[in-house]
């Protein structure tokens, strides 16, 4: 009843088969799975395991006719951590973040890379770039599930020189 199915790690899923002709003598089914280790089926009850793409085929007894749905089994994205809350820099230095996602076995791991004002730092693939003083917000947003951690920095323009006002007054 279906060619293509997503199903998350621990889901189960229905599957039925329909022996063609309809008043066939013998519509006795055998279910298997291309890799029983991503996921199981018995009697048309898959059971998604581990991430991974599988075939389920079910294949008449008589004849030996086949008919097969594809399955995706993924593991969603529960959260993601940096490996930095918060960070001094300089004016034009670089500090790598590291983001992770959760779990470490997620199907997608893929982070998009943001800052709360691309005035005072830029970040590209977590690296980060002080350009301007004060605060800014580095923030890693998992592609699945919109889940979000952040780094707070605080970029110091350091002082170069002093200058006076006046350089020689006679009193």
């Amino acid at each position: 009843n279906k060619e293509t199915a997503d199903m998350f790690v621990g889901d189960s899923l229905e599957l039925e088969a329909t022996i063609l002709p309809a008043d066939a003598t013998n519509k006795e089914i055998r279910w298997t799975s291309s890799n029983s280790e991503i996921a199981s089926v018995e009697n048309g009850r898959v059971t998604a395991l581990k991430a991974g793409d599988v075939t389920i085929n079910a294949t008449s007894v008589d004849g030996n006719i086949t008919a097969q749905c594809k399955i995706v089994v993924v593991v969603p994205v529960t959260g993601v951590e940096l490996d930095k809350t918060t960070a001094d820099m300089k004016r034009g230095e670089k500090l790598q973040l590291n983001a992770s996602v959760l779990p470490a076995d997620a199907t997608n791991q893929e982070v998009i890379w943001s800052v709360s004002d691309d005035s005072k730092a830029t970040v590209e693939n977590g690296l980060v770039t002080a350009i301007g003083g004060g605060e800014v917000v580095v923030t890693a947003t998992t592609v699945d599930g919109d889940f979000e951690a952040s780094c707070t920095v605080t970029v110091i323009v350091p002082v170069t020189g002093i200058e006076l006002d006046i350089t020689d007054v006679t009193i």
